[in-house]
């Protein structure tokens, strides 16, 4: 079962957008931050990643708004339907970052779903690769779903009052 509204967690989806770069070149992640308080993470112990290259990327590395609604056809369309006919699964976001979107999932066993996945991308016009690795506790997609960091105004020690 994939879902984008976290059934488990109890409450609706909370999509956040966060921006940052790496190296110079945008990052843009599109994570359900809802997923921070997900008590059941043990049940989804393999970090999935789904990694397409954006056909042509702007200078900063992202996508243009056609080839991002076509980025977005090929998840809902393809690897939607297969994550989730092959393993329970969360869907924790996306990410765009130097010519790359990733979708990245949370799930029970990656066995099947990479195989099912490996066998839609020869299928499909889009080519994209994917693998999982072990990750219980979550660290992987920990950075996407904390809470930004509090600004924090800077006070010399001596000036208090």
């Amino acid at each position: 079962m994939i879902s984008n509204a976290p059934t488990l967690i109890g409450n609706a989806p909370t999509w956040s957008v966060a921006e940052r770069k790496i190296n110079g070149r945008r990052h843009v992640a599109i994570m359900n931050t809802a997923y921070r308080s997900f008590t059941d993470r043990a049940r989804f112990p393999w970090r999935l990643l789904v990694a397409i290259p954006v056909h042509h990327p702007s200078a900063d590395g992202l996508c243009d708004p056609a080839e991002n609604e076509a980025l977005e056809r090929l998840k809902r369309e393809v690897i939607l339907p297969t994550v989730t006919a092959a393993s329970k699964s969360q869907f924790i976001g996306r990410t765009t970052h130097n010519g790359w979107s990733k979708l990245v999932f949370q799930v029970d066993d990656p066995t099947r779903v990479l195989e099912a996945l490996d066998k839609a991308a020869k299928a499909s016009d889009y080519r994209f690769t994917s693998r999982a690795e072990y990750d219980e506790r979550w660290r992987l997609v920990s950075r996407y779903l904390a809470p930004p960091a509090a600004k924090r105004r800077f006070r010399w020690p001596w000036a208090r009052g």
